[in-house]
């Protein structure tokens, strides 16, 4: 007997920044401080403008966090470039992903 197959989640899974924090072992107001300076996991707002929920993609953490460079000591780790940086946020029209005009993420 074979599974029925179901499509892929129209949205991504999306972690609040206390729940991304604790997958990198930093906290939300860290992660706040990295947003603030460019730095950091791409991450969404889901609302209206800046009062939008902040919101980080979990596959979007993933990628960030392999790309960190590993450094046995503190000489290593000024011979390498700086850690990447942030993407730009992006407005998520949940609505329209929902009737399927959307894009997604």
């Amino acid at each position: 007997m074979s599974t029925p197959q179901t499509d892929p989640p129209i949205i991504p899974l999306l972690l609040s920044p206390a729940d991304a924090g604790r997958l990198l072992g930093v906290t939300a107001d860290t992660l706040a401080d990295w947003r603030a300076k460019g730095y950091g996991p791409a991450y969404v707002r889901v609302g209206e403008g800046i009062r939008g929920r902040v919101r980080y993609p979990a596959e979007g953490v993933r990628e960030w966090a392999e790309g960190l460079q590993r450094h046995r000591s503190t000489a290593e780790y000024d011979a390498h470039p700086p850690r990447p940086r942030a993407a730009e946020p992006r407005q998520l029209d949940l609505r329209a992903m929902v009737m399927g005009q959307g894009a997604g993420i």
